[in-house]
């Protein structure tokens, strides 16, 4: 009898480690475009500003399209990838008084290619920031998207395991990771 007790108690404990709806592959996680672009409110930093010049700058060069594939595998080996598209152009538009053109990010996007056991979103934040040079010089802009994985954990708590890939994406298209778990492959 106590072994058949002990039989159930393992399998609950597998099943309440699982997500009864995992996102579907084919998920778009994000879809941005450069008319949703906003400057930092210097007053308030958890606040977006005003429209940003990018929304509508003139495209000089480009637009230069770069595909990316990010791959994550959790602690306890449980996966999940995902495709980032971004396209890049060099634009003009004026600024304290003159015209400037810089590298830009005009659209980007994700979409789910594999998962094993997570609730995903993803989002990208309007707010473009602007990549410093030499004292006083700004090369170029760049932005912030996210991606959030949560599962619970074999005793069932719900979002209790969850993982996060934070992406620095720079204007000339390229994309920074910080988190050395996360393999990020050009496609």
């Amino acid at each position: 009898m106590r072994a058949v007790w002990m039989q159930g108690f393992a399998l609950l404990l597998v099943a309440c480690g699982k997500v009864k709806d995992p996102t579907p592959k084919g998920t778009v996680l994000f879809d941005w475009d450069r008319s949703a672009a906003k400057l930092h409110d210097m007053n308030d930093i958890a606040k977006e500003g005003a429209k940003h010049p990018v929304a509508d700058a003139k495209i000089v060069e480009g637009p230069k399209a770069k595909a990316y594939t990010v791959n994550v595998k959790d602690v306890e080996g449980k996966v999940y990838s995902f495709d980032v598209d971004v396209e890049s152009a060099k634009v003009s538009y004026p600024e304290k008084d003159k015209e400037i053109t810089r590298w830009a990010t005009t659209k980007v996007s994700a979409k789910l290619q594999e998962n094993e056991a997570f609730r995903i979103t993803g989002s990208c934040d309007n707010r473009m920031a602007s990549v410093m040079g030499a004292i006083g010089e700004i090369t170029d802009t760049m932005m912030d998207c996210r991606v959030v994985a949560k599962r619970p954990n074999s005793m069932g708590t719900e979002d209790a395991i969850t993982h996060g890939v934070w992406m620095q994406i720079q204007g000339n298209g390229e994309i920074h990771i910080a988190d050395p778990g996360v393999e990020l492959v050009e496609r």
